[in-house]
């Protein structure tokens, strides 16, 4: 019922990003995205302000608190798109990405106006697959640019206070993040993706967010990274290959790491041995570091 990117609202107004695809049976995984606040700059219609958090934290909801579940791909807002944001849009269907396929996050999901940016989801690996070969088409056509080093130093800051910057060279794992459109300096939309609902891997059901609370030491291990296709999902999933020849999968729900890494890179990965050659990212001390 509940998938990432879904978004939620409690009793009391607050909305949440869910995180993931497999939850405890009363609870769900989540970040929190607006709060209810009198001092916040962020105006609902429905006359509530709010404050923006940007913590790449996850915590846990009772399902006993939702109020109310916001789909992305159902979202109204996609037939009231314009200017770039409808071109961005038009450039999905152009690939061959079905409307079904295509969401809408953030502040425009929840019933924000659309004062800055639209932030948009693509579900279902094969259109995954579409896009990552018809982005540089997009960028050429509606003269979009990558992820800025201006925007990678703002997201660096931004993430340092949930990530641990001796253990993480953000200003590395962001130049892989193939998705991302720079509209003009200053205004970024990285495009996020999930599974159709046929599709999530079985692997999935491998590792559960609680594995964190294990008191297992942490590690440090160096490898060459073998795949990369599921850095794009949450959990982020992917393998090295160490110098002795072992393969460790590394797994991550840090909206952070979205297509951190890519195959070859050599990296050195601070995480929790929770299981043998599975290691999970999920404290501010763990990191990703491409040498």
């Amino acid at each position: 019922m509940y998938k990432d990117l879904d978004y939620l609202k409690d009793k009391n107004g607050n909305f949440y990003h869910v995180k993931g695809y497999y939850h405890p049976s009363d609870a769900v995984y989540v970040t929190k995205s607006f709060r209810v606040s009198l001092q916040g700059d962020y105006f609902h219609p429905s006359g509530i302000k709010y404050k923006k958090l940007k913590r790449d934290e996850i915590i846990q909801i009772s399902q006993s608190q939702i109020a109310e579940i916001f789909k992305p791909e159902k979202s109204p807002v996609k037939s009231t798109l314009t200017g770039i944001w409808r071109e961005i849009y038009d450039s999905f269907l152009e690939l061959g990405i079905q409307e079904e396929s295509i969401g809408i996050i953030g502040s425009a999901l929840l019933g924000f106006p659309v004062t800055r940016d639209v932030d948009f989801a693509i579900y279902g690996m094969a259109n995954v697959r579409k896009l990552k070969v018809g982005i540089e088409s997009i960028r050429s056509k509606l003269a979009l640019g990558k992820i800025s080093q201006a925007h990678i130093l703002y997201q660096r800051k931004k993430y340092s206070a949930w990530h641990n910057l001796a253990n993480t060279n953000f200003e590395k794992t962001l130049l892989n993040k193939w998705s991302s459109l720079q509209v003009k300096p200053g205004l970024l939309t990285t495009i996020r993706f999930g599974f159709k609902d046929d599709e999530i891997p079985a692997e999935y059901k491998s590792i559960r967010f609680e594995d964190r609370l294990a008191k297992n030491a942490d590690v440090t291990i160096e490898g060459k990274v073998l795949d990369e296709f599921y850095t794009n999902f949450c959990p982020r999933m992917f393998t090295i290959k160490t110098d002795d020849g072992q393969k460790i999968t590394i797994w991550t729900h840090f909206w952070a790491y979205q297509a951190c890494v890519k195959i070859g890179d050599k990296v050195r990965l601070v995480g929790k041995l929770v299981k043998p050659k599975t290691v999970v990212l999920s404290e501010k001390l763990h990191g990703i570091k491409i040498l």
